[in-house]
């Protein structure tokens, strides 16, 4: 096997692995609820990745306009926020 093909195989951590065990034990009922449960969390973990990701690669633009209301706030070049004027 070729060490490319060797990298893209994956490998369950032995954790894991044991849960997966454990769970092929369990009745189909019983499967299909974990299996439910499982793929809501990886779901949660994939969209935590993509915003951890997509915030990340945007820090320096958030500096900048951090920075900019650092210096509108020192040159007084603001106003009080005025919630009922939202609320309309």
């Amino acid at each position: 096997m070729t060490p490319a093909a060797k990298k893209s195989k994956p490998r369950l951590e032995p954790r894991l692995a044991k849960a997966f065990n454990k769970a092929a034990k369990l009745s189909p009922k019983a499967q299909k609820a974990l299996a439910k449960c499982l793929l809501e969390q990886l779901d949660l973990i994939e969209d935590e990745t993509l915003w951890m990701a997509t915030f990340a690669a945007t820090q320096d633009q958030l500096a900048r306009w951090a920075d900019e209301v650092m210096k509108d706030i020192t040159i007084e070049n603001t106003e009080p926020l005025d919630l009922d004027r939202l609320s309309k």
